[in-house]
């Protein structure tokens, strides 16, 4: 938690449908782990508050 709010973290986001729903129940996203490139730009252009910590990368390459 983050100042009494319920954070997420989107692993494998896609198209970022899942991580909307959590969204609409009150859960804030703070970073996102996206292997494809092209969903990345589009997740961070709906969600520009995203942009520094949704960068597209390997899961198997995040070690914390």
């Amino acid at each position: 938690m983050i100042d009494n709010q319920l954070i997420s973290i989107a692993l494998f986001a896609g198209a970022f449908g899942l991580d909307l729903g959590i969204e609409e129940a009150g859960v804030y996203t703070v970073s996102v782990v996206e292997i494809d490139a092209d969903a990345t730009k589009t997740i961070v252009l709906n969600r520009p508050y995203l942009s520094e910590s949704a960068v597209p990368r390997d899961i198997r390459q995040v070690s914390q």
